[in-house]
């Protein structure tokens, strides 16, 4: 299966790219999960949620395969706290085809050292099969963070593999439940739309 075009960056639409934008951001987090502050990014036949006040890179290459790119401006763009979709082509048909969510969290585990595959499920959306799960890399792979937490969704249609990434430190994931409950809502709104598949 041939892969589908990227197309330009400039089809990116995405909302609440700043922190003043919060406002809007709370009224339009009351339909998403639990009411959460959260803003939508539609790009290229990919949508999924980010943090409201979160800030989006620009001028990404779709060439090396990043559809979107944002991150928690508090901490900077080397910070921790980020979200991006990334598309790969693939022949499978569906994430099945790649294994189960357990195996491919466990692959990404072993990728690097002091990697621990410590949740992975799966779930469907208008037809699409999608598979999530976090892993935990600390030592020298997670480098001045300590230990990072690393969250991923994965679908598979229309001859490509879409994955969102999305990452923060340990501590801010075990000490902080709101920042627990929306990286794990936004790492489950990965949706393929329509023409993606």
């Amino acid at each position: 299966t041939g892969s589908m075009p990227l197309g330009p960056a400039a089809e990116l639409t995405c909302e609440g790219s700043s922190v003043a934008d919060g406002d809007r951001c709370q009224e339009r987090g009351r339909n998403a999960p639990d009411g959460l502050p959260l803003d939508v990014c539609q790009t290229q036949g990919v949508l999924f949620l980010y943090p409201c006040g979160w800030t989006h890179v620009q001028n990404l290459n779709p060439a090396f395969g990043v559809l979107a790119s944002c991150y928690n401006p508090a901490e900077g763009l080397a910070g921790v706290e980020t979200a991006a979709v990334y598309v790969a082509p693939s022949d499978a048909r569906s994430v099945h085809d790649l294994g189960t969510a357990q195996q491919l969290g466990q692959e990404l585990a072993t990728a690097a050292p002091f990697g621990e595959l410590q949740e992975a499920s799966s779930y469907t959306a208008d037809g699409i099969d999608y598979h999530v799960f976090r892993v935990m890399f600390s030592g020298n792979t997670a480098g001045k963070f300590g230990a990072v937490i690393e969250c991923r969704c994965v679908a598979v249609a229309a001859g490509r593999r879409v994955t969102l990434r999305v990452t923060t430190s340990r501590y801010r994931w075990l000490a902080c439940e709101d920042v627990r409950s929306v990286l794990k809502a936004v790492t489950a709104s990965l949706r393929l739309l329509p023409q993606a598949h």
